[in-house]
């Protein structure tokens, strides 16, 4: 009788209790993972938020922006007294609130220009709350060059959706693509320039609510990756939000894509190429 007392006060205190009830769970992989977080905005900071609460402990986060006060309303990790910080810095503060002995490393930097391949090879999963297709295909292409699986996303007004791509395994985010994308895949959509190309745009602000929707299942499919369960590789989870309504997309493979390329070695090297270029 005492020891089935002690253990269960060993699970009452324990912070990741509820979690480990579920069967598959292995809450000490998560703890161990690596996981690189790509954008800091709302749907970086709700994907950091799930991150932290379920205990992931090894953090990289890579964000070029600064914050403005128009963030405030869709940034749970953000404060007034951030604006003007850089979101990485930011949300690392916030991340590292909700589960102090985590490792977390901010980079104030761009993702296609300050970031090599090692970095890419670092991580176990990559995470990705961007807004714009450049960034997306730059990741595509290092994720698959690593073998690294990556998790996507995208929200405008109150519709988003959710998708996974994995190494080796067709289709990638380049094979969504369609001439549409390609012809606006070079137009840099900053949060700062929203106020100024809504209209020409069709686009509308974003919402914390889908930004909740959608980073929650990308951190449910990040979980599902790591535990080498079925997800979403290939597919897109579509919501709807005037509606509530939801479906499973499936991609197609384009045979002609190029970012279908992988390496076998990446040499380390012993400074960064800022310094020896």
């Amino acid at each position: 009788m005492t020891e089935t007392l002690t253990l269960r006060t060993e699970l009452e205190e324990d912070r990741f209790s509820r979690l480990r009830l579920i069967p598959w769970w292995d809450q000490a992989k998560i703890q161990s993972a690596r996981v690189l977080v790509i954008g800091a905005g709302a749907l970086g900071n709700e994907i950091l938020k799930n991150l932290a609460l379920l205990g992931f402990l090894n953090i990289v986060i890579v964000d070029l922006d600064s914050i403005e006060t128009s963030n405030l309303s869709r940034s749970v990790l953000f404060r007034a007294s951030d604006v003007g910080s850089a979101k990485a810095d930011a949300a690392a503060r916030g991340y590292r609130n909700l589960l102090p002995e985590a490792n977390v490393l901010p980079l104030a930097a761009n993702v296609m220009q300050d970031c090599g391949l090692g970095l890419f090879a670092w991580a176990d999963l990559i995470i990705a709350g961007l807004d714009n297709r450049e960034a997306r295909l730059w990741i595509n292409r290092a994720a698959w060059k690593v073998g690294r699986p990556w998790i996507d996303d995208a929200i405008e007004g109150i519709n988003g959706v959710a998708r996974v791509f994995l190494p080796n395994q067709p289709p990638c985010y380049e094979c969504t693509l369609g001439e549409t994308d390609w012809a606006i895949l070079n137009r840099r959509m900053s949060c700062n320039l929203l106020l100024h190309e809504a209209q020409p745009q069709g686009r509308v602000p974003t919402t914390p609510t889908i930004s909740s929707v959608i980073a929650g299942i990308q951190v449910q499919e990040l979980v599902k990756v790591l535990h080498g369960l079925p997800t979403l590789a290939g597919k897109g989870y579509v919501f709807e939000g005037l509606q509530h309504t939801s479906y499973v997309t499936q991609y197609t493979e384009n045979p002609d894509c190029m970012s279908h390329a992988s390496l076998e070695n990446i040499v380390e090297l012993s400074e960064c190429s800022g310094e020896i270029s």
